[in-house]
Formats: C-alpha cells, sequence, structure tokens
C-alpha cells in the first residue's frame, strides 16, 4: 500500500503546526520507504504479514496526526478571520454612534 505525501490544500496553518506537519510528513515518507522495502524483500509471509500490517497501522496513525493538525489549524484560521470581522464591524458600530452623539455643526448659537 503506498500512500500520497503530497502537500495539503489547508491553509493557514501556524508555523508550529507547519514545522510539525513537516515533520511528520518526512516520517510518512520514510515510512512508506519502509513499506516498499518490506513489500519487495524476501522474508517469509508471515513475518512480511506482520510488518506490512505494523507499517501500515503506523502510516494510518501519522495521516491521522496530520489531519488533525491541519483541521486545528483551519479552525484557527476561521476563529481569526470571525473575531477581524467583528472587530472591523464593532469598530464601524462605534464610528456611526459617534456621529450620531455628536451635535450638529451647521447650528449656529445666535445667543452670543
Amino acid at each position: 500500500m503506498r500512500v500520497s505525501t503530497a502537500p495539503s490544500t489547508a491553509s493557514g496553518a501556524s508555523n508550529g503546526n507547519s514545522s510539525q506537519i513537516a515533520a511528520l510528513r518526512k516520517q510518512l515518507t520514510a515510512l512508506n520507504k519502509e513499506l516498499s522495502e518490506v513489500v519487495a524483500s524476501d522474508q517469509d509471509a508471515k513475518s512480511k504479514m506482520a510488518r506490512t500490517k505494523l507499517l501500515q497501522a503506523q502510516i494510518q496513525a501519522v495521516q491521522n496526526q496530520i489531519e488533525a493538525l491541519q483541521r486545528a489549524a483551519q479552525l484557527a484560521q476561521q476563529a481569526a478571520q470571525r473575531e477581524k470581522a467583528q472587530a472591523a464591524a464593532q469598530g464601524q458600530t462605534s464610528q456611526d454612534s459617534s456621529r450620531q452623539a455628536r451635535p450638529s455643526r451647521s447650528l449656529v448659537d445666535l445667543t452670543a
């Protein structure tokens, strides 16, 4: 079983997540290489099957970790975008209310 190690399209990963993902991808590449070597080896069938199953489980675990990090980065990015939008909306609302609270400058005080 060969597993793709192509980069994800999920963007916005933090620097910490990016470095963790890179390390996991490197580990995934090594596991895939080892799996290929086991499949091509001349070990007895029972040993080969046991090692293949173990490597496949490890590959799946690493893939799950990568997906979890990507999902966490995506959620963090979405939360940051929401916060930015809310801050912008609040800023616009406060500007609107300050305009309404100011007295009109077109009125002239005739009592002076």
